[in-house]
């Protein structure tokens, strides 16, 4: 069979072998199989660490600023205020962090799209890609719901050619 994919590629123009690749035994299918899968372009998103740092310390800050004004309201004494804040403020910065899972997750995938190896990248079949797939699912349906629909897609994600939306 390697003859066969190697006689097409010295056929085929420089230009068109550059974005084919032809698996013959991708894994998941029967062997003997031919799937000519076309290269995906590789985006790799630009990450701006200072804004995610920004909303990592504005989670806390907030998360500290509720549990004082809590403290303040409930105890009506500011230094027990203060001391109830620094000892409850993690549960606010963590509620806070839940309430904005969704961004969260899509900072993870993001930063796989950024620093994954593009071998590893490549092996998506589908359209779009399983990573663009779930970015998709958690703008459209949160952080629970595309949680799920992420996982039930990389299942399935062996059909080469295969579109499959959110």
């Amino acid at each position: 069979m390697w003859p066969v994919a190697a006689a097409f590629s010295f056929i085929m123009k420089k230009e068109e072998t550059d974005n084919l690749i032809i698996d013959l035994h991708p894994e998941g299918s029967c062997s003997g199989k031919r799937h000519e899968v076309h290269k995906r372009e590789i985006i790799r998103p630009k990450i701006n660490y200072y804004l995610a740092i920004i909303f990592f310390i504005s989670h806390f800050l907030i998360g500290f600023l509720i549990s004082f004004l809590i403290g303040l309201i409930f105890l009506e004494n500011a230094i027990v205020a203060i001391s109830f804040s620094f000892k409850w403020f993690w549960l606010f910065a963590i509620g806070l962090f839940l309430l904005s899972s969704r961004f969260t997750l899509i900072f993870i995938v993001r930063l796989y799209q950024r620093y994954a190896d593009e071998e590893i990248r490549q092996r998506c079949y589908m359209i779009p890609s399983c990573s663009e797939y779930a970015i998709l699912a958690f703008k459209k349906y949160g952080s629970i719901i595309g949680i799920v629909k992420t996982i039930k897609r990389l299942k399935r994600c062996t059909e080469p050619g295969y579109e499959d939306y959110p």
